[in-house]
Formats: structure tokens, C-alpha cells, sequence
């Protein structure tokens, strides 16, 4: 997909707005809230082509490592799981220890959670 050239104003217009998460206790903290995106169809489906010839050209200069599981195609987070479960236990058979780091997991960190 080639460039189209500027796109027209009509299509960058979008609105964000957060609404509340039901059921928090404290709705002062920003993980209460969840962002919202408001825009144009037209935006959406350029974006969605947009992505996908990325992940096509990812996929046909294999620049994402064998591990990557995230936004693949095919590629679920069962499949994840499978993987981390594999090298874990390979790890075990070593007699060596497993310790897992997954950015983005901040559920267990914070005080007040998501």
C-alpha cells in the first residue's frame, strides 16, 4: 500500500475521552478510567491496512525474533503460555532457576490496581 498523500482534515479529527471503570473504590487515581478513541471510520480503516502491511513486511524480512507473539496473526496467548511454560521447565531439567519479567503486568503492583 502506497502513500495517498495527505489525508483530509475530515479524517484526523478524534476525541478521546475516559470513562470510568465500574466498581473502583477511588475514581481520583487514572487506572479507574479507561481512554477511549473516538474517530472517523475512514481513519480506522486506513490504520487497519496501515498495520497489517507493516506486520506483512515484519513478517517477510523476519525482524521479529521467533518468541514474539503479540499482534501476530495465528499467534494466540495460549501459544504465549505454552512457550513460557517450555522454557521454563527446560530451565528446571538444568537445574536452573526460571525468573519471568513481563513488562506491562502491573496489576500486582500497584496499590489501587486496574
Amino acid at each position: 500500500m502506497q502513500s495517498i498523500g495527505p489525508l483530509p482534515t475530515s479524517w484526523k479529527n478524534m476525541e478521546t475521552i475516559a470513562l470510568r471503570k465500574p466498581g473502583k473504590p477511588d475514581y481520583s487515581y487514572p487506572a479507574a478510567h479507561q481512554p477511549i478513541v473516538l474517530s472517523s471510520g475512514h481513519t480506522w480503516l486506513y490504520n487497519t491496512a496501515k498495520t497489517e502491511q507493516v506486520g506483512m513486511m515484519a513478517e517477510k524480512h523476519n525482524i521479529l525474533s521467533n518468541n514474539h507473539y503479540s499482534g501476530c496473526p495465528g499467534c494466540s496467548t495460549t501459544d504465549a503460555v505454552h512457550f513460557i511454560v517450555k522454557v521454563t521447565k527446560d530451565t528446571w531439567r538444568k537445574d536452573l532457576v526460571a525468573i519471568a519479567i513481563t513488562p506491562g503486568c502491573q496489576r500486582g503492583l500497584l496499590k489501587h490496581g486496574c
